[in-house]
């Protein structure tokens, strides 16, 4: 069996302001991004508001999605996918600061060990009653959203 290799890009980015601080942060401020740079990653001087989640490593950050890097260029707020975030009044960056800032200052951390676990599967609320949905969803004909691939 080949060994498990990721191929992954590592970007020094520069930090203006930190909403919720890891206290390593600071230390390391890099992100790891799954796959090659190219165009439609980020840029040298390009702003963004991250969600960073940290690597096993200790000493970089990444995303899990394309919400998770926000685009500041003065114009509307969007996704680093291009989309819109469609957060209810957030129209700029103002906006967008205003509403995380509240966020986080209203924010409860749990260790880990303490966060909600999901007892039990949601019922796909799409799915005839009289088929209830089990891990895994549906066996065929799925038409629902489709998750990530990593290469």
């Amino acid at each position: 069996i080949p060994l498990f290799r990721l191929r992954v890009t590592y970007y020094e980015i520069e930090l203006g302001e930190v909403y919720l601080d890891d206290g390593n942060i600071r230390q390391y401020p890099r992100l790891r991004l799954f796959g090659d740079h190219s165009t439609i990653r980020p840029q040298v001087g390009e702003r963004f508001l991250f969600v960073l989640g940290a690597n096993p490593d200790g000493q970089s950050y990444g995303v899990n999605a394309d919400w998770n890097l926000i685009h500041l260029d003065g114009g509307p707020i969007r996704n680093f996918d291009g989309a819109s975030p469609g957060y209810e009044g957030v129209t700029d960056e103002a906006s967008l600061k205003t509403v995380t800032q509240s966020a986080v200052r209203s924010r409860v951390h749990l260790p880990r060990g303490q966060w909600p676990v999901q007892a039990k599967w949601l019922a796909n609320e799409n799915a005839p009653a009289e088929a209830p949905q089990g891990p895994g969803g549906p066996s065929s004909g799925d038409t629902g959203p489709t998750g990530n691939v990593n290469e």
